[in-house]
């Protein structure tokens, strides 16, 4: 069928190929605690890869133990003041000059304990979890 040792034959070259259907399938298993709107189950078909898309999403227990900001940015307002500091010499800036406004990256650590009921917070040790790492240091005494 092919000339060339080792190598795959070129469509050209194949004249019969026999294929067989395979069918794949994914599970994912959440908790569903308190009213059965916690869940959601989003389907579509997504045009661009001709592909089904599936999103399962559920509410957990969680809480933002902490913040900082990663990094900060300017960048120019419109494109015209982007134009300006790409192009303008120093003395044309210091009498128009351009506008930047700020981009911050923050980045937010959450605890998340997803065999908490939302309404029973009856275990105290998931409830310590949720709280900021102080308080855990605070309860392990």
């Amino acid at each position: 069928m092919t000339d060339r040792p080792g190598k795959a034959p070129s469509l050209g070259e194949v004249e019969r190929l026999i294929v067989r259907r395979s069918r794949i399938a994914c599970q994912q298993k959440l908790s569903v605690f308190g009213s059965p709107d916690a869940v959601r189950l989003d389907m579509r078909i997504d045009e661009f890869s001709d592909a089904l898309v599936a999103q399962l999403a559920a509410y957990v227990a969680a809480n933002t133990i902490h913040r900082e900001v990663q990094t900060t940015e300017r960048v120019p307002v419109s494109w015209w003041d982007g134009f300006k500091l790409a192009w303008f010499p120093r003395w044309a800036l210091r009498r128009w000059p351009a506008k930047e406004r700020t981009i911050e990256t923050e980045v937010h650590f959450i605890h998340m304990c997803p065999h908490l009921p939302f309404f029973e917070a009856n275990e105290q040790h998931h409830v310590v979890w949720l709280q900021s790492p102080g308080a855990l240091r605070r309860y392990d005494r």
